[in-house]
């Protein structure tokens, strides 16, 4: 089955704004594959232009133009315009218009905690993948003076922020209603979110023009709905009573 190739990524910057600080790294992994993975500024030296970012940002501009959405933390606040920034600076091509699931605003609009940051997110769902430790602005600081063992330890913090990321994205999947479709890419009636065919039918949805049969994933938790007259449904979900009711 094809399924929609999602993006996870984080960026490490010197400066919250784009004019003032180049991009340090990129960490990124496709969600539900392999491992994350970062590349970084160091990756691309450039003579006696130290914060030349120009390399990177080309190469992460390939990246993305393969994605079909791109998840981040505060993505809208601030890593996906900050990228959007460096690539107009250094003249290394425009984003393709994208999604942007952006798990910062996904937990604000549905969840009552202290804090909407990555780290209190994890920690409150008690994931497995929980934010590194960064070693404070030293850190920073070391790995702009050129230091090897700070840019290994940037390279660690950004590449398990990415797992974090992706394990708190994976929690939240349930409440995202834009998620690129699995049945739509596929075109067949399984979980939009997820593609799993393990769903039961759980009433339905009536609106002033229309009946709406309402389906729960059980494999990732979704909610969602078809038409009445999508019932090729039929074929490939269960329409079976909930646990409750089973004997």
């Amino acid at each position: 089955m094809n399924k929609p190739k999602i993006i996870v990524f984080d960026l490490e910057t010197i400066n919250l704004k784009a004019d003032l600080s180049p991009i340090l790294c990129f960490g990124w992994k496709i969600h539900g594959e392999g491992g994350a993975r970062c590349i970084g500024i160091w990756d691309y030296p450039v003579k006696e232009r130290p914060f030349d970012d120009r390399r990177l940002c080309r190469e992460i501009a390939k990246i993305m133009s393969e994605a079909d959405a791109v998840v981040a933390h505060f993505g809208r606040g601030f890593d996906w315009p900050f990228l959007k920034s460096r690539l107009l600076y250094n003249r290394a091509g425009f984003l393709p218009p994208l999604r942007v699931l952006d798990t910062w605003k996904i937990a604000k609009d549905n969840l009552l905690i202290t804090s909407n940051r990555l780290k209190s997110v994890a920690k409150f769902l008690r994931l497995k993948q929980q934010k590194g430790d960064s070693g404070g602005w030293d850190t920073w600081l070391n790995v702009v003076n050129g230091n090897k063992r700070a840019i290994a330890k940037m390279a660690r913090y950004c590449k398990q922020d990415v797992r974090c990321l992706d394990a708190v994205f994976t929690a939240l999947r349930p409440f995202i209603k834009d998620m690129p479709s699995w049945s739509a890419l596929n075109n067949r009636a399984v979980c939009p979110s997820c593609g799993s065919q393990s769903c039961q039918r759980r009433g339905r949805e009536i609106t002033r023009t229309r009946v709406r049969t309402r389906w729960n994933c059980r494999g990732c938790g979704s909610w969602f709905y078809f038409n009445k007259d999508q019932l090729p449904i039929k074929s490939t979900l269960a329409n079976s009573p909930p646990r409750s009711k089973r004997r």
